[in-house]
């Protein structure tokens, strides 16, 4: 295994860039992308439209492993590569995120003694976002754009003809 190195801050504003990120899939429905190869293995994730207007379909992997889990001996140790897989490994849910003691938001009226109400309304958001918490957590989700045409077969399936 090789050392790999992540700054905090890439992992927290790529949290926080999803969790600000509304999406619905075409038509309601979410569609199974092509497979892409890594280095770790192969990766089928999901073709979706952002829900932020009139944007194009994107193609989107989501809990990719980026180093191996911090737990046991690793735990406090720098990241390591992450091991291989066989076969196509499954894209398609968020990953858990990194503990963290996350605010009481339950009460208002205590809440905003601690805090303005846009951050407490900005938490309402948020933390619903951030209750599947693991030790495990060192994941990317990435999203590219669907380059070429995509239509919607039949049924509403989508088909993509090429990735970029």
């Amino acid at each position: 295994m090789e050392w790999v190195r992540v700054p905090w801050r890439v992992v927290l504003a790529g949290a926080v860039l999803l969790a600000l990120s509304g999406e619905a899939g075409v038509g309601g429905l979410y569609h199974p992308s092509p497979v892409v190869r890594t280095r770790y293995g192969s990766l089928r994730g999901l073709i979706t439209t952002p829900n932020l207007g009139a944007l194009q379909p994107v193609a989107k992997y989501l809990g990719v492993p980026y180093a191996a889990p911090p737990v046991r001996k690793l735990r406090f140790m720098p990241p390591m590569s992450p091991l291989e897989w066989s076969g196509i490994r499954k894209a398609e849910t968020l990953p858990p995120v990194c503990p963290q003691k996350l605010p009481d938001v339950h009460n208002r009226r205590e809440a905003l003694r601690g805090m303005p109400e846009g951050r407490y309304n900005y938490l309402q958001r948020l933390i619903p976002l951030l209750q599947n918490q693991s030790e495990d957590c060192l994941y990317l989700n990435i999203y590219a754009p669907v380059r070429g045409e995509y239509t919607r077969a039949p049924g509403g399936r989508g088909r993509a003809l090429g990735l970029g």
